[in-house]
């Protein structure tokens, strides 16, 4: 499951993306897979990256990489969707072509941050079933706080390009606040809390 930033960023998608290929079930087919994808190489990634380099900064980079390629999305994304529409892929070939390049990587790398937090939390091999499990469990209750944000309050109140800038904003916070407090205690800390508002 998803944490609360990249649910909310996976429900906002979809208002990116309909007002050229609309609301169909081939767009949240699109939407899914491409976010699905996206998590299984930030996984993949996220682990090699915190066996090699467990270090608080280099995790506290990852979040504000995940922050810097959120942010611009609602400043690429007309022009990007005004080409793919212009290509005339099909109703299928076009929604996944969209969140693919829009999604893929900033969903990729939220998907790293988890590694990372089981991994600075962990101290003790005997004890990494019980942190990986504490830490996903808060990721899962993340993902319905952020889902249940976006849909029924944030969409309410704000257009999606403020969205999106807050959602991206929110991550470059973490990222900065981890970056100040990067000592190893302290990290290992906040580690379950970022997780849980990622991945």
């Amino acid at each position: 499951m998803s944490g609360a930033v990249l649910l909310a960023l996976e429900i906002i998608a979809s208002r990116i993306i309909a007002p050229v290929f609309g609301n169909s079930i081939y767009v949240w087919g699109s939407l899914i897979g491409a976010f699905l994808g996206a998590l299984a190489v930030g996984y993949a990634a996220g682990g090699r990256a915190a066996d090699r380099w467990p270090a608080p900064a280099v995790f506290a980079g990852v979040i504000f990489l995940a922050g810097a390629l959120v942010f611009p999305i609602p400043v690429v994304a007309p022009s990007l969707l005004s080409s793919l529409s212009a290509a005339d892929l099909g109703p299928r070939a076009g929604p996944f072509a969209a969140s693919a390049v829009l999604f893929f990587l900033p969903a990729a790398v939220m998907g790293m941050v988890s590694p990372f937090a089981v991994r600075l939390r962990a101290h003790a091999v005997a004890t990494i079933g019980n942190v990986a499990g504490a830490l996903y469990a808060l990721s899962t209750l993340g993902s319905i706080a952020g889902t249940l944000l976006a849909s029924f309050i944030l969409l309410a109140v704000w257009p999606v390009r403020t969205i999106v800038h807050l959602l991206g904003a929110t991550l470059l916070v973490l990222a900065v606040l981890l970056w100040l407090t990067r000592r190893r205690s302290v990290v290992a800390g906040l580690a379950a809390a970022v997780a849980s508002l990622l991945i």
